[in-house]
């Protein structure tokens, strides 16, 4: 089975990169007064949620299993690891290590937004994969093979 591209979103996409290079544009021209330009309150005001909302679309599975965690960390660990060397070698003339874990670890450095994509991924991961392999079969009547938030969902909407 061939996946079709949904082309809106495939725009959206392209919107959401658009409007992070404006609101960096305006911070780095503007650095002292970007939190008073309009424009820039105004794209910061929801460009990340729609990546974070656009990411979560396209990484959604019914079924996970310990292959996305490698999966993930192939996807978003391994860019940061190869910015920290390539940001060592440039800004500081080597690499250390203990820059390397500094970006791992603190969000604000580096590519931030692969470490909370990766942590949140992770963690729906896992809760997925407990839902499926143990609440599920505990449960009895409920197929094994649903999505934790589909439940989630019916539970917000029943009370």
């Amino acid at each position: 089975m061939v996946k079709q591209r949904l082309k809106s979103l495939d725009f959206l996409k392209g919107v959401s990169i658009f409007l992070v290079f404006i609101g960096h544009a305006i911070y780095w021209c503007n650095s002292s007064d970007a939190y008073h330009d309009r424009l820039f309150n105004y794209i910061y005001s929801f460009h990340m949620p729609l990546f974070m909302f656009i990411s979560g679309f396209f990484s959604f599975k019914l079924v996970n299993n310990w292959n996305d965690i490698k999966k993930k960390f192939y996807q978003l660990i391994i860019p940061i690891f190869a910015y920290s060397m390539v940001a060592g070698f440039i800004f500081d003339g080597d690499f250390k290590v203990s820059k390397f874990v500094a970006i791992l670890l603190i969000p604000e450095e580096g590519l931030w937004f692969f470490q909370v994509l990766f942590y949140i991924s992770i963690f729906f991961i896992f809760a997925n994969i407990f839902y499926n392999r143990v609440l599920c079969r505990l449960g009895g009547g409920k197929n094994p093979h649903r999505h934790i938030l589909h439940d989630c969902n019916v539970n917000w909407f029943y009370y």
